[in-house]
């Protein structure tokens, strides 16, 4: 920046550029919104602002084609009316093109270039660095070919209620689903479908479970430890409904083991290619309240 330009240097605003529909028609004005604006550095001719982070959806609303304007201003104090440096116009495509690298833009004042010839512009600004970081959505993690593993534990003690009665949650009617086939059907019929193989592993906890009737945490529902796998939402349900007619509902509820089963599995895959989810569903009693917090953290 010029002496005769400016003694204090002001903020520096990141605009878009809209195209405004007017009765019915395209208006070409330009409509400015504000995106950004950095801090005030004072009594500097060479500012050096912080970095400045904005989304790309606040930037420029995911286009990368649509002009962004930054414009720069002299100070006037907090009440003043801050007087027009000079801007440039880029777009975000520009911008990254350049892969991080540093890029310099003439300021130009419009006004000044009009009144006089040999006007080349009212200063410069560098931007050093302009990065770009991916924020990766759960779709883009299952294309790039992350496994999604879903696990399934049911509360199966007894303050549910006997299976043989209306008012039980594991209420068994040929014609009518309880309250735990609604909430599986809900949540496995879509999530199935982000399974790459759709075999989900389920089990039941504080139920007495054969041969022994021993209270187990980690009841597979299809009676076999070795391979508790069922064959997507379908196979869920159906190894629920033999299950009933296997266990007797019981108690305690305990979350932490089957908590700790599924963290177990995590572990031996911590490169990112898998991601595991542990769906429980309970009547709302935790019994290991602290063993639970401490197998999830």
């Amino acid at each position: 920046m010029t002496e005769k330009d400016r003694k204090v240097i002001g903020s520096c605003t990141v605009s878009l550029g809209h195209l405004i529909h007017s009765g019915g028609s395209l208006d070409c004005q330009l409509w400015l919104v504000r995106a950004y604006r950095t801090e005030v550095i004072k009594n500097t001719l060479d500012p050096d602002w912080k970095p400045i982070k904005v989304s790309v959806d606040r930037l420029c609303g995911g286009d990368f084609r649509r002009e962004i304007r930054f414009r720069c201003y002299d100070w006037d104090g907090a009440e003043g009316d801050h007087e027009f440096i000079g801007e440039f116009a880029t777009t975000p495509k520009e911008l990254f093109s350049n892969d991080g690298r540093e890029v310099t833009f003439e300021l130009i004042n419009p006004r000044k270039a009009k009144k006089k010839k040999n006007y080349r512009n009212s200063g410069t600004v560098t931007a050093k660095t302009i990065p770009i970081d991916a924020d990766f959505s759960f779709l883009d993690y299952m294309f790039s070919g992350t496994d999604l593993c879903f696990t399934v534990a049911i509360d199966m003690t007894a303050s549910n209620g006997s299976p043989s009665q209306p008012t039980s949650l594991h209420y068994t009617d040929p014609f009518t689903p309880n309250q735990y086939t609604i909430a599986m059907q809900a949540v496995l019929e879509i999530i199935q479908d982000y399974d790459s193989d759709q075999l989900l592993p389920a089990f039941g906890f504080g139920c007495r479970a054969p041969p022994d009737y021993r209270v187990s945490h980690e009841w597979p529902l299809n009676g076999d430890s070795a391979n508790p796998f069922c064959q997507g939402a379908a196979g869920v349900l159906e190894a629920y409904r033999h299950c009933l007619e296997e266990v007797r509902l019981s108690g305690p509820t305990h979350f932490a083991p089957v908590i700790k089963h599924v963290s177990r599995l995590a572990l031996n895959h911590q490169d990112g290619s898998r991601y595991y989810v542990l769906l429980i569903l309970t009547d709302g009693t935790i019994d290991d309240w602290t063993e639970c917090k401490r197998a999830v953290i």
